[in-house]
């Protein structure tokens, strides 16, 4: 057994949060990793219900046998959520409360139950710092309310640079402005639900030309493409997120700046007019000598995939297969579109593979049929997906870009 060099006790005590998407779970994993393994800080990374087994075997995939005591210094606590098990990432009220009741307990320095494993964690020193994700403005409050010394608090976001831009950065940024002010005004005036001015205020487009830093000129109403899940609740959620973007200390970026050099300068510049700073840290891939095998032990069909991708590179060629890759969380209110295009991708003969693990994602059984027929394609709800985007067969990555509500009807071709 290889000899570890000894791990200098922590100073400095980290909590992480993501919401409940596995896209945005994910890449905190790694994270979490990367200030073990740089840093040495004691981390500790709360979870759901049903990510709590996903986010070990993700840790895992970032160490090897010599590095247990790097691991150790990770501390995964699932949350106790009482009955609601399922994924909520649209409300999550009782994920950002049961992390108020856990971080109460790390503040006074009591012991914290994982909900999933039953273990004991055991009290360290009070957080020094918290990353969270920006959609979870109540648990920004309560690290304000219940921390009994200065904390950062820095928003986690899990997307382009460009994504952000529009909705949050002000006008002199590239962005749209702050829109609150016209909704809580509007809906003072007229007593209509504020979820319902907010919406309005939100898809008021005009069919103006918009200008998003890093990407190409278009027009407002191109930004909401389809109808998905958040329809009749985006108007809120964006105004929540709005909020905890101007009460953070600053934000980490999970994109490399090399790929988005305009939009990544956009937000250093917008955050640092007040004091903050902005961490471009991404792409954020495991590394360790797990890697592959811990991805691939997590999907659900390792072994067809493997072998799929290497006969469609010798039958097809490199650059041969079309990867269809929908999130953990999200999916389309109307999927006869995606069966749709299956259908000329099949009558195109070209290989594909599509994930869709949604809880949402329900593939019909014709389709199901249909692509065992056709021979060239694979459905799973979990797929490993820097084996396929790495194989020298995959060419085209289609992946579904979330949006909150269809345009009008005279703007669409």
């Amino acid at each position: 057994m290889a000899i570890q060099d000894p791990v200098p006790e922590p100073k400095v005590h980290v909590v992480l949060l993501a919401t409940e998407a596995w896209g945005h779970t994910r890449p905190l994993c790694t994270f979490a990793a990367r200030l073990a393994q740089t840093r040495r800080v004691n981390v500790t990374l709360f979870t759901a219900p049903n990510f709590a087994e996903r986010v070990e075997a993700e840790l895992s995939r970032s160490f090897g046998p010599s590095d247990e005591a790097l691991r150790d210094l990770i501390r995964v606590a699932t949350l106790d959520m009482g009955e609601r098990k399922t994924v909520d990432a649209l409300g999550f009220a009782a994920y950002n409360e049961a992390f108020a009741r856990a971080y109460a307990k790390l503040v006074d320095g009591d012991t914290i139950i994982c909900a999933h494993t039953h273990k004991k964690i055991k009290p360290i020193s009070a957080p020094d710092a918290v990353v969270m994700d920006f959609f979870c403005v109540s648990g920004l409050e309560a690290v304000r309310k219940l921390s009994k010394k200065p904390v950062k608090v820095l928003a986690w976001m899990a997307c382009h640079a460009s994504v952000l831009i529009y909705p949050f950065a002000p006008e002199s940024r590239g962005g749209r402005g702050d829109y609150r002010p016209k909704v809580m005004a509007e809906a003072a005036s007229t007593g209509r639900p504020i979820e319902e001015v907010a919406e309005k205020v939100m898809n008021a487009y005009t069919g103006a030309i918009v200008r998003v830093p890093g990407l190409p000129l278009m027009y407002d109403y191109e930004l909401s493409p389809q109808v998905v899940h958040l329809e009749g609740f985006a108007g809120v959620f964006y105004m929540m997120m709005q909020t905890f973007i101007d009460a953070c200390d600053g934000t980490i970026l999970v994109t490399a700046e090399p790929l988005e050099p305009e939009g990544v300068a956009k937000i250093r510049a917008w955050f640092a007019e007040t004091s903050r700073k902005t961490y471009a840290v991404g792409p954020l891939f495991p590394l360790g000598e797990n890697a592959v095998s811990g991805e691939k032990a997590q999907s659900d069909k390792p072994t067809e995939i493997d072998e799929f991708l290497e006969t469609t590179l010798q039958s097809s060629g490199p650059k041969s297969l079309l990867y269809i890759a929908f999130g953990s969380l999200y999916w389309p209110t109307e999927p006869e579109k995606i069966w749709a295009f299956l259908d000329v991708v099949m009558e195109k003969k070209i290989p594909f593979i599509l994930s869709h693990a949604s809880p949402f994602a329900v593939v019909p059984d014709e389709v199901t049929a249909k692509v065992k027929a056709y021979g060239l394609g694979i459905l799973s709800k979990w797929t490993p997906q820097q084996t396929i985007l790495a194989h020298p067969v995959r060419n085209w990555l289609v992946c579904y870009t979330l949006r909150y509500k269809q345009y009008p009807r005279s703007h669409r071709s």
